[in-house]
């Protein structure tokens, strides 16, 4: 039993401190981007780049908006790296997609000044990093709550030996 609680522990710490790990690299790469992309800017989806993942009946497409702004007067249209939300239904061997965030929309936007084509979108970013972090948090959290009583208190625990007088 107890060597079962060892692994549970160490298995859904691991776990945990990987997510730990992949949120921090997120973080990381948010610091950079924000630090570099200092100028705020309104960008339109000017279309979507398709892109088909996966094979065979697990294939799906995935939508990557192209961001038409101007910086200093000059235009700019850039393929953001991350797929935009959308929604597919099936109909008859017909599927049908509609984009949540429609072409020609507005949008907020951050943009490196000194490579106007280094584009952020601040909510969508700091959202990448809250799921790995909440995620490794609560795995964290699972592998100290799966300790039995005497092992946390393991610290404060005395061993008493038992003397027999003869």
């Amino acid at each position: 039993m107890e060597r079962f609680l060892n692994v549970q522990f160490f298995g859904l710490l691991a776990f945990g401190l990987i997510f730990v790990v992949i949120a921090f690299v997120y973080l990381r790469r948010y610091l950079k981007i924000n630090k570099a992309c200092t100028k705020h800017v309104t960008a339109s989806i000017a279309d979507y780049d398709s892109e088909i993942k996966g094979h065979g009946s697990k294939r799906e497409t995935r939508f990557y908006p192209v961001l038409s702004y101007t910086v200093n007067g000059k235009q700019y249209k850039t393929r953001y790296h991350t797929a935009l939300p959308s929604v597919t239904v099936g109909i008859g061997g017909f599927k049908l997609t509609k984009h949540i965030n429609k072409k020609r929309e507005k949008m907020e936007i951050q943009v490196d000044p000194d490579d106007p084509k280094q584009i952020a979108i601040p909510a969508k970013s700091i959202a990448l990093l809250s799921i790995p972090l909440l995620l490794g948090l609560l795995f964290v959290f699972a592998a100290f709550i799966t300790l039995p009583r005497d092992a946390r208190d393991a610290g404060a625990v005395v061993n008493i030996e038992e003397t027999t007088e003869e």
